[in-house]
Formats: C-alpha cells, structure tokens, sequence
C-alpha cells in the first residue's frame, strides 16, 4: 500500500501476527483473559492471524482495543476488537488547534508519511462516536478538516460528521477528493488540498436561509454556486419529496451538477434546522473550564490529602452558611461525588416549609464543578427522552422541588436502575414519507437530588434514594437566625470572596478525583437488617455510601493491585463515617412507620398520653395540623392507635396495647464491634 516508513510504523506499534497458536505457550489463566478482550477466540486462536495490526487508545493513552487488516486476499477487512471503543492516534490532538480526520488508520498513516503531523483516523465513515468528540472538546481543539474518500459514502458521512462537530461547538472544513480518490491512494493530492494549493471544495458555496415553516412545510431559500463560478437560487419545501426532487432537477440543469448530490444535500439541510429546533446548541452547551494553575492543583491535593477532610468539608459547608445537621451535609456531599461512581447515590431531602432543604440542596450544588451539575425548576414528561444521550452521564442531577418532576419519575427511576433511558418512537422519514419506528436512548449513570414537603412518599422512590430528615427542633432554628443576623453585619461584606475560595477549592479537588475501583475488606463481616424486602435495596446503597468515603479519600490510601487493574481499601475510619450517616437516615428507611408517625409514637410512650383528642397533641406538639393528621392516620391505620369516639362524636386517641411499638429492627453493626470482630479474624 506504500507505506514504507519503518520509524513511522515503529511510531504508531504496528505489529503483524503470524497466527502462532499463543495457546502452548501461555498459561490458562493468561489465555482465558485474552479470551474475554477478544484477541483469542473460543479455539484459543488469534482474532488477528495474518493480519497487520494497530493499537486503539483511550482518551488518557491506555491500550483499550486493536485494529487489524488481513493481508490475505478475500480477508474480512478490517478487524476490530473493542466494541468501536478506542480512537488510533489520540497523541495527534494534544496541543492542537486543528484535527485532521480520514477515514482509515491506513489512510492516517498515508499522510502522515507525505508530512501531515495531525491526523486521526475514523475507522470508517461509520466511525464517529462520542469518545472521539470528547477528546476533541478535552484537548480544546477549535477547528477540523475532514477529508474523507471521494465516493458518495464519503461525501455524504462528510456532510453528517460536520453538523455532528458543529453541533459539538467545533470548526469544520471540508476538503473535497475526486471522484474514486483516497488519502491512501492518492497521498500527495490530499496533502496538497490540505496545504490550500487549490480552492476548498463546492460545498462552502452551497448556503440556504429559512424562510418559513408552517402548515406542514418547511421552505428555504438555496443558493448554489457551481466550479465555473456560476450561481443560482431557488425555493424548497423540504417536508416535500417532489419539491425537493423538482428543486435539484432545475439547479442541476442550470449549473450542471449531478442531482442526487444536490438532494442528499437538501436532507441534510433539514436534519440541520431540524436539530437546530429540537436542541438548540445554547442549552446543552459545554461548560467551559478553565485549566488549574500548578498554584491551583497544589492545594486541592493539598485539601484531599488532609486527615481531617471530612471534618473541613462539614466546616466549608457551615461556612457557606448552612448551619448545623452535619449527617445531612456530608450525606449530600457523598450523593453529589457519587456522581462519578459505577452505581451513583440519589437523595431525597424531606422537611416542612422554610426549614431549609433548598438551600441545602444548593450548598451541595455550588460545591460540585459546574460542569457536571444538571439543575432544574420543572421537568415534563418527555424532557429526558431528547436530552443528548450522554448529557447525563457521571453528572449530578437536581430537582429543586419534587412537584417540579413527578411527570417523569418513571424515567428518573429507570436511569437510577438501569442506568439507561430507551424509548421506541415513530417518525416520518423526511425522504420517502413512510412511517418508520426509531429509538432514543438516553445513558446514565448519574447522581441524583431532590427536595419535597411531602410526608407520604412514592416506595418505588423512596427504595432507590435515600431520605435526609432535617432537623426542625427549636435549637437548630435559633442557629439559622444567628446567622440570618451575621448576613447583616460586617461579616457579610467579607463573606463573598471567601466563599468563592471554596467553592473553587472543591471544584478544583473534585476534578482530581480519578475512577478507581474499591474493595472493602471487611465486607463480608457485616451485618444488616433483612426483615423488610426494601433492605435489598438500601444494603447496597449502603455499601455505596463506604465506597464513596474511600473514594473521597483516595489521596490517603495505597494503592494495591489485582489482576493488573489498581484498586483501593475500605478503612474502618470509612465505615465509621458511613455508620455516622446510616444511624440517621438509614434508620427511617428500615421503619414501616413514616418519620413523623414514629415520632409521635414515641411522644405518646414518653408522656403515657391516653384519651387525648387531635387538638390537645397539635398543642403539646406544636406541629403543623397536616403533619398530625397525617401522622395519626399512619398510626391508626397500622394499629398503632386505637380511636375512642367521645360525647359529640368527638375522637379521643391512646396507644393499642396488643400490638408492639419497636422501632425498624437490629441495627447495623457499630464500628467498635466490627474491629474487634476485623481483628479476631485477621
């Protein structure tokens, strides 16, 4: 193919396999794991023999798949092992303000040989994924130059790669081969468009302007310019198949150009203003950040690598304003870094009017990094279904008020599970007028919040999330007003800048936060409630919530090794943490009585109240009548109470002595228990 570069070969660690049988002379255990990455097949011989082979990297350098091209003739060309996970070449855009794509790795290689530096490879004009346009976005790439084979394949993967950068905030240029002609083959004349020895191809003389769009039309205005300089316009309605037909005839006519090029190029135009109106670029936008300054990076390791981090994330959080219940202000700290997580937290937080669980919830958020923060007011029904399919990925999800998104809980539900949202849909296809089923998938993982004054939640909710009660006693409201009176004060005017300081501090040491896997050494010691089915759920999550204190903490732990792959230990300090958290919050999940409901349970056992009417406890309680009403209905309900009718039809409550009033069952092991028990078995 004319690659005879052998220093460029070495370059890139092209390779060819021989088709030896690696099977006689590795161990089983060596085979059975080239097995599960695909290089050996189910025989145990190689997916490559006799094949040309290249490495395919992740975005960070790390070997993740192979691309092969079979050297013998009627070979299946080419040859992936990674799913089109992998891109051939990520070192071409380090530093780059402009990519140049191809089609091919062989291609790649071509004009790279001619002198190109700055070239990756597709992998076919089905190869684009989003892994390449993130690396793009990663290492701040501005501009793009496709040059692609100069067959229709070609042209037409250009014109939907180019809406696809576009719409990803990149430049793109796109330079035209002829008719037959590839990079591979023809080298030096793809070198020389791309130099800009010759006019840039016609399509940057193609331009339309929407007129209008209603009624079941969509008209715009074309103006095409042929090679010999000469220009026409004309009028489209491209919902119209004939009009689209009839509009390529005439401008093909007149300027002597081929007419399925010409209608290829309409339905791209409508793709376009249609995508333009479904998802304007300004909404889902990629945040821009700024990269740390080594000053920058120096303190947030600084900060993660403090022994008392937990303590100073509670502190930065008082300091930001949010007084007191530190089980509550740590748990959302973890939702929010669980975001980065295989299987990330959700949270409900569940207090009466005022008592502060919006600014709790936005505390939480101004501490992550903006760029992976999803907040909204309102969410309707089909909202998530059209988000772009990776907006959500590792991001932390907030609903400001449950009521704003009860339309779509289901959805919500389902990317908490399953960590993937896919709807069957039918649509019109724009070119033959026919009904046709397509598919939207939205992905996940995600971390997710909410805030309600509910009392009575959804189980279907409440089994995936875990509750934050706040407090609402007396002590904590004379902490809010304290510090409600410290924003009119003197401390107030310095209270900006510094907490700017650390929000940035927790952004900055967030991004630090690397993927890494964690073992908790002591699992298998530990015990949990299992009288009630929902413990099966709220185990795990409860498991999670160690993995998230050791992942915050992963500054502070060696790193050990298994199987090649780095992993780091649960500590008791984690579990200590996370049984701090879980006495709280985990307590009320395990209760088949709601959080208020037990406590007036409990209030009625304390004082030996009985043949006490509504009234008398809303004034011994000094609650809310909804909350007591509430309250007594789940306690009557589940025969907790008993109901005397008095004179008047007047109801009078006391306690049912034939049934028990124990609360949610065996607790969780304490952390004192679990190091003796860690140190008997060790």
């Amino acid at each position: 193919r004319g690659l005879t570069d052998r220093s460029l070969l070495g370059k890139v660690q092209a390779g060819y396999c021989d088709g030896q049988r690696l099977s006689e002379i590795i161990t089983a255990e060596e085979c059975q794991q080239l097995q599960q990455a695909g290089v050996l097949n189910d025989r145990g011989r190689e997916f490559f023999s006799r094949c040309v082979v290249f490495p395919l990297q992740d975005r960070h350098g790390r070997t993740v798949g192979f691309y092969g091209r079979s050297i013998l003739e009627g070979g299946k060309v080419p040859k992936r092992v990674s799913a089109r996970r992998g891109l051939f070449r990520v070192e071409a855009a380090k530093g780059a303000a402009s990519v140049v794509l191809v089609e091919g790795v062989l291609d790649a290689l071509a004009l790279m040989q001619a002198g190109l530096p700055n070239v990756m490879a597709l992998g076919g004009v089905q190869g684009f994924n989003e892994e390449l346009l993130a690396h793009l976005q990663a290492e701040r790439v501005k501009q793009v130059t496709l040059c692609l084979d100069g067959d229709m394949p070609g042209i037409q993967a250009a014109a939907s790669l180019t809406r696809k950068l576009e719409a990803g905030g990149l430049e793109v240029q796109v330079v035209k081969l002829a008719d037959g002609q590839d990079p591979l083959s023809h080298p030096q004349e793809a070198l020389r468009l791309l130099q800009g020895d010759c006019p840039a191809a016609t399509d940057k003389v193609r331009k339309y302007q929407k007129l209008s769009q209603a009624q079941g039309k969509l008209k715009v205005l074309v103006t095409v310019q042929s090679e010999q300089g000469q220009q026409a316009q004309g009028t489209v309605d491209l919902f119209s198949s004939r009009s689209r037909r009839q509009e390529a005839l005439s401008l093909a006519r007149q300027l002597g150009l081929e007419v399925a090029d010409l209608e290829s190029w309409f339905l791209d135009i409508l793709q376009e203003v249609q995508s333009q109106k479904e998802q304007p670029k300004s909404l889902f936008a990629k945040v821009e950040v700024e990269p740390m300054t080594p000053a920058q990076k120096a303190a947030a390791l600084a900060f993660l690598q403090r022994g008392d981090l937990v303590d100073c994330i509670l502190t930065n959080m008082e300091a930001l304003g949010y007084q007191g219940e530190n089980e509550a202000k740590l748990l959302g700290y973890c939702v929010s870094v669980s975001r980065k997580l295989e299987k990330p937290m959700s949270a409900i937080i569940q207090s009466g009017s005022g008592a502060g669980k919006s600014y709790l919830a936005e505390v939480v958020r101004k501490l992550t990094p903006p760029e992976e923060v999803v907040f909204y007011s309102r969410l309707s029904p089909q909202a998530l279904y059209y988000m772009p399919k990776d907006y959500l990925q590792h991001k932390f999800l907030v609903l400001e008020e449950r009521a704003g998104g009860e339309a779509c809980d289901y959805q919500i539900r389902a990317l908490q599970s399953s960590g993937i949202l896919r709807q069957a849909i039918v649509t019109k296809d724009p070119a033959t007028g026919q009904l046709v089923p397509t598919e939207n998938e939205v992905w996940g993982p995600m971390a997710y919040m909410e805030t309600t004054t509910s009392l009575k939640l959804n189980p279907e909710n409440t089994s995936r999330c875990f509750e934050i009660p706040l407090d609402e006693s007396q002590e904590q409201t004379r902490r809010i007003h304290e510090r409600q009176k410290s924003l009119r004060s003197l401390e107030r005017l310095e209270g900006g800048e510094r907490e700017e300081k650390i929000c940035q501090l927790h952004h900055h040491a967030q991004r630090l936060l690397q993927p890494i896997a964690v073992v908790i050494p002591y699992v298998h010691l530990l015990t949990f409630p299992d009288q009630w089915l929902r413990s099966r759920r709220d185990h795990d999550r409860f498991l999670t919530l160690i993995e998230v204190l050791v992942y915050l903490h992963q500054q502070q732990r060696p790193r050990k090794v298994h199987n090649g792959l780095e992993y780091l230990e649960a500590t008791l300090d984690d579990y200590r943490w996370a049984y701090f958290l879980a006495q709280r919050v985990l307590q009320q999940s395990l209760d088949e009585l709601s959080r208020w409901a037990r406590e007036l349970l409990t209030a009625f056992e304390e004082n030996s109240w009985s043949n006490i009417t509504r009234r008398e406890l809303r004034d011994s309680l000094k609650w809310p009548d909804r909350r007591l009403r509430e309250a007594v209905e789940d306690l009557v309900d589940l025969e907790y109470l008993l109901v005397q009718k008095g004179p008047n039809n007047q109801s009078f409550f006391q306690v049912s002595t034939g049934k028990g009033s124990s609360g949610p069952g065996p607790g969780l092991m304490t952390p004192e228990e679990l190091a003796w028990l860690w140190k008997e078995t060790a």
